[in-house]
């Protein structure tokens, strides 16, 4: 049932005969393990000891299963070239690129697993628009590779990604598949799958690991084809879109914005067009930014990835703000009522809602953690008490027991990314959420009596702006910091890996040095996750954890701690980002040299623009971006400075 894969696509059947290796393979975890599954044989190898028990055999089973899949599907950038299927996953695994072939084997494997579990074959798939600057080639791929293996296909076309798991329930289709990457810059795509509106979880009889398995499967000897389908339907779903939007946001929260200003940046992406709709049938009072999406503008110094990380926008600040937080800021400041701005992310899922705050003259920012939070103060009822508030360890500290404590939830810390939130049993949770902007917030479908737990970025920043119109107030929030480093190479970083072992050794000794201060680590459905609750006195204060992002190829560290400690703690966390740069940068990557030269330039010159360098533009963007978000340099108008 098991097979190994190696990233060079070389030399696995020497490795086999590492004599570790060979125990492994006769252990009782190994052979009786009951699903299709990929073990990553080099990770294996750097695991397992020279002569493992049975007890490490399993631990390091379970520490090298292997997936194709990140946080939320695939993600990298697109390449339209011909390749092979084989070579289509080592461009995956090795150069982060997203190509037809590779979405066509993934298609495949997914069907698969449908047939497996005698699914009916019909799914519905939708895009994030960004596909248009290929002249809709992946779009296309996609489509005739679902079509080619057997399946029925609904294909909602551009779509905010909530409402394919939205069509999926309220009409019966078992699988489904959305085109995108997100956040991610434009000259990047990939894909997600769901099964009975929900996305795939890692483990389990229809996970990623068995997704993984049929695609490098698929790759190495096809399966025979299938009868092909014929049957594929294509809709415009904006006027049911916005019914949903309707019978979810009620009259009484709609009356209660009214007299509301909002300012609305959808990031050209799957919300523009309808977004536009719903407000205009609803007649609420809004001036639209980035609503054209055009593919190759998506994301581009809009959206939610231009606003997430910033707590406040100060008027110091505005000349290198993204346009929403200006426009708020003009508006609010002579504005005699409440203006508020929303900013969505590309594929709609998720939404941050920034005000005007006349008190410190500046744009405060509401992130996911904070909108979960004023949706409860609206919604909440007595019959909510007992339930769960569903969090994951990106979100903040204090948002868990301020949910606790305001509404009698029980909090409930779940993996980094939403699916954890939205295969949660909807009869149980009352609200689920992360920073980054997913608020998980039930909906019945009405045709059915189904429970939707998915994001919904507009759903969510409308809600929001409704209980702020009414009076509500967020929680007081802790501190919180994310150092990225962009560009590495991550297998570098994994469970027992030598990067791993410094990380311990050197968060484990840097708490300990400081006076009165304790530790635990802390197990997660991800094992490549290193957690840590820091106490003082016995009484938790901080969450450090560091991972691989699962949608990027990026790492990160983050601090999450009550206010006050980020004194003490921030230098250690600094002090691992700074061994991460060192250990995981990948120097072979384009982006890695683009940045480089950037750099030079800045020094040289005191600022850089996009002209100075002669490149791929889509490389020089996403080098660019990662500069920002690691805070090395600022945009000001599309002219790079370095951060003071």
């Amino acid at each position: 049932m098991i097979d190994f894969i190696t990233r060079s696509f070389s030399g696995l059947e020497e490795k086999k005969k590492n004599p570790a290796i060979a125990a492994f393979v006769k252990s009782s975890a190994f052979v009786s393990y009951k699903y299709p599954a990929l073990v990553d044989i080099d990770k294996a190898i750097s695991l397992l000891p020279e002569n493992p028990t049975e007890e490490d055999c399993a631990k390091v089973l379970s520490l090298s299963l292997f997936s194709f899949m990140g946080t939320d599907g695939m993600r990298g950038k697109v390449n339209t070239d011909k390749f092979s299927y084989t070579d289509a996953l080592y461009k995956y695994l090795n150069e982060n690129l997203i190509t037809i072939p590779l979405l066509e084997l993934s298609v495949k494997a997914f069907v698969r697993m449908m047939k497996e579990s005698k699914r009916p074959l019909k799914v519905c798939i939708g895009n994030d628009s960004r596909d248009k600057a290929t002249g809709w080639a992946l779009t296309t791929a996609v489509k005739d590779a679902f079509l080619n293996a057997g399946a029925a296909v609904v294909d909602i076309d551009v779509a905010p990604t909530p409402y394919v798991p939205q069509y999926m329930l309220a009409n019966g289709i078992e699988g489904g598949a959305v085109l995108t990457a997100s956040h991610n810059p434009s000259n990047q795509n990939g894909i997600k799958f769901f099964f009975d509106g929900k996305k795939l979880l890692s483990a389990g009889e229809e996970g990623d690991f068995i997704l993984s398995a049929y695609m490098l499967q698929e790759a190495l000897a096809p399966s025979v084809a299938g009868t092909p389908s014929s049957d594929y339907t294509k809709l415009d779903y904006i006027d049911t879109a916005v019914a949903f939007l309707e019978d979810v946001i009620k009259p009484e929260y709609r009356e209660k914005m009214k007299d509301a200003r909002i300012i609305a940046d959808t990031a050209n992406g799957a919300w523009s067009l309808y977004a536009q709709k719903y407000f205009e049938r609803n007649k609420i009072n809004v001036k639209l930014l980035n609503a054209k999406p055009e593919g190759a503008n998506i994301n581009h110094n809009c959206g939610v990835a231009e606003i997430e990380g910033h707590a406040a926008f100060s008027a110091a600040e505005l000349s290198a703000a993204p346009e929403v937080i200006r426009c708020v800021y003009d508006e609010g400041k002579s504005a005699s009522g409440n203006v508020y701005g929303i900013a969505l992310d590309g594929d709609g899922d998720r939404g941050f809602v920034m005000k005007y705050d006349r008190a410190s003259d500046s744009v405060v920012v509401y992130d996911g953690d904070m909108e979960a939070y004023l949706i409860e103060s609206l919604v909440h009822t007595k019959e909510a008490e007992g339930k769960k508030a569903v969090f994951t360890i990106e979100s903040d500290l204090m948002a868990g027991i301020e949910m606790q404590d305001k509404f009698s939830l029980v909090p409930y810390m779940a993996d980094v990314g939403d699916k954890w939130i939205c295969n949660q049993n909807a009869d149980e949770m009352q609200v689920g959420f992360e920073s980054s902007g997913h608020a998980i917030i039930p909906c019945k479908i009405k045709e059915n009596g189904k429970t939707l737990l998915t994001g919904n970025g507009l759903l969510t920043a409308l809600m929001t702006v409704a209980s702020m119109e009414d009076g509500n107030t967020s929680f007081t929030k802790g501190f919180s910091d994310t150092l990225y480093t962009y560009f590495v190479k991550k297998e570098k970083f994994y469970n027992g890996s030598e990067l791993w072992k410094e990380d311990q050794a050197l968060v484990e000794k840097g708490i300990a040095s400081l006076s009165g201060m304790s530790y635990e680590t802390v197990e997660m459905k991800d094992p490549n996750v290193l957690v840590y609750n820091v106490l003082e006195n016995g009484k938790k204060c901080a969450l450090i954890f560091i991972r691989n992002s699962g949608t990027e190829d990026k790492n990160a560290v983050y601090l999450k701690c009550r206010k006050g400690y980020e004194e003490k703690l921030l230098p250690l966390v600094k002090q691992v980002s700074v061994l991460h740069r060192q250990k995981m940068l990948d120097p072979s990557r384009e982006e890695v040299v683009l940045e480089n030269k950037i750099l030079s330039i800045i020094k040289e010159k005191g600022v850089f623009v996009k002209e100075d360098l002669e490149c791929n533009s889509g490389s020089l963007v996403s080098a660019l971006h990662a500069l920002v978000k690691e805070r090395v340099v600022v945009n000001k108008s599309e002219s790079y400075y370095p951060v003071a």
